[in-house]
């Protein structure tokens, strides 16, 4: 088979290239042979049935012998199992061209690899699969379909997961540039590169159904580095943007990670120009951190309808998260805006040998806006790893709660600015803390601005009290060394002392009510519900009902069983609200207004059986003692 010559993309306009990453995107592309081979001269068949992987595969590997070049899926829709790529292939999509995987699990067989150290031999194979190749490029406007509804049926049908393909997996590999191209419906995970080097993905839009548990990530970089992510659209049911790490990424450790291992950064990530819409992170950093995150930077982005909008969470396992660079950012309608803990498992208390506690130092967060969000910003270390050196800095925010700082030191906050209906900020055992500029109102005069709970070092300058507020610096307890200068009060007081389980309550309760998630240690740092919600609930259910609260889930309208919406093109989202002595599950609109009541006696007459056979307290007094870090959790 005759290849045709064609003049190559990296010969076109210089200037065209260099929008998205001069040096590194004309490298990849002027590297790369400029051979062309069309998928049909191979046997494809664009019927939308044909099995086509042996052709596809062919026109790849006959590619790769001719030292590589150009494999074209033209116009039309190609159904195919796994695909290997090679040393410089450019996998090209046309303009209408739909590659779709196949339904048949069969067709994505387990494949076998070994690099830096790590043996893994029971991944499946992707749509799109590449283990240690330099010099490749998946490309065009065309689409990547997985298909995943298949799999999906089987979840919602029988809870159980049959085991998935990702729609693209590349490992170990150099020089790797995805550009412009559509990537949806895929079953798991949507790109996932592991240990890779040197990645441009610019101007790729990933659209996945909503739904949390498919796992519908959209990028996952495992322990790779250099890499730019840039111009890039994702709608998706699970994480926009991930970093993770090895030696404690799940899939190549069962349990806990061997300490043995190569610790593997991930490391030089540039995140620019990109929207990330109802995810459940839009950037996200861990939980597996272990090898380390470093040297990251996310910068002109929008976050719309997210449950978290920059999530830094430590492994439990250790690991460090250091130099984080989030600038010029805006949200809307996240749940979570900025957060940041050093252990996001229950404990934090170090299993097993080689286990310690995980690090973040050195986040600074600059010109961020956000709107309508249930929290703007936390910050949750521990006494033995506190968060350092973490900088706010032109920060703007209208929603439900402000600033929560706990076991943290070195924090510059730079003029900030709150709307919010709970204290604007609370601080919890924070040491050298420094306020310029602060402003922000109470939703309420009983309420102070900042509430301070053994808080030493602090200074506080130009700062400006809104009428009505009652107390600008609520104290709780004598451990607290302040000093506060230039504070233009008007009417409102100075100093005052506030009672630490008042102050506590009134913030916990305009986010859940319930005592049990206060009690437990929780912290109620999933922000489940907004404020209608909550005004709905606290009129609906008496104050012990409501202190029965243990879970609020938030979905989607129409995403799931349950929250079902008649009006066409519902979009709202819905939360579903339920109690331990309640016998009733309620289904509310974020605005308040009550969708249904579902009454369920066996659901109720479940937990009542539960808590009588003395299993809720157990669980409280495990939890109790997990966040005074006396230990790990007991065995039932």
């Amino acid at each position: 088979m005759r290849p045709s010559a064609r003049r190559h993309p990296a010969r076109e306009s210089s200037t065209e290239r260099a929008t998205a990453c001069p040096r590194l995107a004309k490298k990849i592309l002027m590297q790369t042979p400029i051979n062309q081979f069309d998928i049909r001269n191979f046997g494809a068949v664009a019927d939308g049935r044909t099995i086509n992987t042996e052709a596809i595969q062919k026109a790849i590997d006959t590619c790769a012998a001719a030292g590589g070049g150009q494999v074209t899926i033209p116009g039309g829709t190609f159904v195919s199992g796994a695909l290997f790529l090679k040393d410089n292939i450019e996998l090209h999509l046309s303009a209408g061209a739909v590659l779709r995987g196949s339904r048949e699990v069969s067709h994505y067989p387990r494949f076998q690899f070994e690099t830096h150290g790590y043996r893994v031999g029971h991944w499946l194979a992707s749509l799109v699969t590449a283990v240690g190749v330099k010099n490749i490029a998946i490309t065009g406007t065309g689409v990547i379909d997985g298909q995943g509804d298949v799999w999906w049926k089987i979840i919602d049908e029988t809870g159980k997961d049959p085991g998935r393909p990702m729609l693209v997996t590349l490992i170990d590999c150099e020089r790797v540039l995805v550009r412009d191209i559509l990537a949806t419906h895929s079953p798991a995970w949507t790109f996932r590169l592991f240990v890779c080097r040197n990645i441009v993905m610019d101007g790729v839009t990933v659209k996945n159904p909503w739904k949390q548990y498919r796992n519908n990530d959209a990028i996952d970089l495992v322990s790779c580095r250099d890499a730019r992510i840039t111009n890039c659209h994702i709608d998706t049911g699970d994480d926009g943007i991930t970093l993770k790490t090895v030696p404690d990424y799940h899939m190549v450790c069962i349990g806990r990670p061997d300490h043995t291992k190569p610790y593997i950064p991930c490391e030089n990530i540039a995140v620019e120009n990109c929207i990330v819409q109802h995810a459940h992170g839009g950037v996200v950093i861990g939980s597996e951190t272990v090898g380390g995150v470093r040297n990251v930077a996310v910068t002109n982005c929008v976050f719309a309808g997210t449950r978290s909008g920059v999530y830094v969470k430590g492994s439990q396992y250790g690991g460090a998260v250091e130099n984080l660079q989030v600038s010029n950012v805006i949200m809307n309608r996240v749940e979570l805006a900025l957060n940041l803990e050093v252990n996001s498992a229950y404990g934090i208390v170090p299993r097993g040998p080689g286990d310690r506690l995980a690090t973040i130092r050195n986040c600074q967060f600059q010109n961020i806006t956000m709107e309508r969000v249930c929290q703007a910003v936390r910050v949750v270390g521990c006494g033995q790893s506190p968060i350092r050196d973490i900088g706010f800095r032109g920060l703007r925010m209208e929603g439900d709660a402000g600033i929560h700082l706990q076991d943290a030191e070195q924090v510059r906050m730079d003029d900030v600015s709150l709307d919010c209906r709970t204290v604007p900020l609370i601080t919890t055992n924070v040491n050298d803390l420094y306020i310029r500029g602060f402003s922000a109102r109470p939703f309420t005069p009983e309420l102070p601005v900042l509430q301070c709970e053994r808080v030493r070092g602090a200074v506080i300058r130009d700062c400006t009290v809104a009428p009505g507020t009652g107390v600008f610096l609520g104290l709780v307890g004598m451990d607290n060394d302040i000093d506060a200068t230039d504070i233009r009060c008007g009417t409102a007081q100075l100093r005052g002392s506030v009672a630490a389980p008042a102050a506590w309550n009134v913030c916990s309760h305009a986010f859940s009510g319930s005592r049990w998630i206060r009690d437990a240690g929780r912290n109620n740092s999933w922000l489940p519900a907004s404020t209608e919600v909550v005004r709905f609930i606290r009129k609906r259910w008496t104050p012990e009902q409501v202190d029965g609260i243990f879970s609020i889930s938030r979905v989607e309208a129409n995403s799931r069983p349950g929250a079902e919406v008649e009006t066409a093109g519902e979009l709202r989202r819905i939360y579903i609200v339920e109690a331990w002595n309640v016998a009733e599950r309620l289904v509310v609109f974020e605005d308040g207004t009550l969708l249904r009541a579902v009454t369920d006696p066996l659901f109720h007459a479940h937990y009542e059986n539960r808590r009588e056979d003395g299993e809720y307290p157990r669980i409280l007094a495990d939890e109790q003692r997990l966040a005074a870090g006396s230990g790990n959790r007991e065995k039932p």
